[in-house]
């Protein structure tokens, strides 16, 4: 008679192997969950919109005599290892804790983490091309990291104003990062605004 076909092998349990490696294990999974929502998301234009970005509004200029106090604009963006591998090559700033997982698992991090700045970027993105936009210069920014961005993330960045010197044409913005309800970077920037009179 033919032999036996083999016995497929049992499944490893989790509870046969380390605490450390199932740690890695279970953050492995929950990584390829959360890149795999975000997939479904992206192709289903949910909350992300095309090119992985969303924001619903125009880009272009607001002038200074038509900003008032309270207004709001913000986008969302998904932080890719594509976004971090490209922002250590422009900033130079190759930290491991950004492009080695071996060594981020080590960290307080438990991970990798994106570059601080890569988020702060998409205030500048806001304040550049949506409020006030084409035409405001970048006078100063604070800066508070509350809390790590991974790759994989969706980053909601928004700025609102907070007050508005029409004699020095200055606008002071609060500037807020967000994953999911997390706030994850905070401050404050001041920027010089567009003036349908000078511009």
């Amino acid at each position: 008679p033919p032999p036996p076909p083999p016995q497929p092998r049992p499944p490893l349990a989790l509870s046969n192997i380390g605490a450390k490696t199932r740690l890695l294990v279970l953050k492995s999974c929950a990584s390829l969950l959360r890149g795999a929502c975000t997939a479904v998301m992206l192709h289903c234009n949910i909350n992300l919109g095309t090119g992985m970005m969303l924001d619903n509004l125009p880009r272009g200029t607001i002038f200074i005599e038509d900003i008032e106090i309270g207004m709001t604009r913000g986008l969302q963006k998904l932080i890719t290892d594509h976004d971090i591998a490209l922002f250590a090559e422009v900033s130079t700033d190759r930290n491991p804790v950004h492009l080695d997982d071996a060594y981020a698992q080590e960290t307080i991090f438990e991970g990798r983490i994106a570059h601080g700045m890569l988020t702060a970027a998409l205030i500048s993105a806001v304040i550049g091309e949506q409020l006030p936009g084409h035409g405001a210069v970048y006078l100063g920014q604070s800066l508070r990291f509350m809390a790590p961005v991974r790759p994989g993330d969706v980053v909601r960045a928004e700025v609102k104003v907070l007050a508005i010197d029409h004699a020095r044409r200055r606008v002071t913005l609060e500037t807020l990062c967000f994953v999911g309800d997390t706030v994850v970077l905070k401050g404050e920037a001041l920027v010089l605004a567009p003036s349908h009179k000078f511009d």
